[in-house]
């Protein structure tokens, strides 16, 4: 509570969302009214966790979205984990909403990427171009799972980088936050141009 304080005091234009749910949180943010924090409550959830090296986190990730049933959104910078590329692609098969937001990196050639490879699929990619680095590592499924931490969708993230995951079940609140914001970055990304797919090793 005193951390939100003292921003808010910092920049007044700020305000405390804690009380806001996902539908007045979106209407809050697209009329440019910002939130400094959030504090949510997460009684009877579940935290999965996972450290790399020496841990396939990347397997982690493809168990969790292989429940997903309803939606499988994701906000990512790199994108390139092959299993995590099919997981989307069978989820969608499965009839869930699948989303992706990526960094600008993804289009521009700035990184081996397959955002063309998935959208060629019919999987919709939007590019976030208004933030220096769209740096988010994302993923809400259904309506009570996220997914968080320091890992990329990447394979070079995943074999030889220290990084975190955490999934987060049973978590509805924290899940509707972040959908949440979700929206509000895909409201202001565009969507990607699909070139010629070229290689997705990184």
């Amino acid at each position: 509570m005193e951390s939100r304080n003292l921003l808010t005091g910092l920049r007044p234009n700020f305000r405390s969302c804690t009380a806001l749910a996902a539908p007045a949180l979106v209407l809050a943010m697209l009329a440019g009214q910002a939130c400094a924090s959030t504090l949510i409550p997460l009684d009877g959830a579940t935290a999965e966790v996972c450290f790399t090296p020496g841990n396939d986190c990347a397997a982690v990730v493809v168990s969790a979205i292989s429940s997903a049933r309803q939606r499988v959104w994701l906000l990512g910078y790199g994108f390139t984990e092959d299993r995590i590329v099919e997981a989307l692609l069978t989820a969608r098969r499965r009839g869930a909403d699948v989303r992706l937001i990526l960094d600008r990196s993804n289009a521009d050639g700035g990184m081996r990427s397959a955002a063309t490879y998935i959208a060629k699929r019919g999987i919709p990619v939007r590019i976030d171009r208004t933030v220096r680095i769209a740096h988010n590592k994302l993923i809400l499924i259904d309506g009570d799972t996220v997914i968080m931490g320091s890992l990329n969708w990447t394979k070079a993230g995943n074999r030889m980088n220290a990084e975190n995951v955490h999934v987060l079940r049973g978590a509805k609140p924290l899940a509707e936050r972040h959908a949440a914001y979700f929206l509000e970055r895909e409201a202001v990304s565009e969507t990607y141009r699909i070139e010629s797919e070229g290689p997705r090793t990184r």
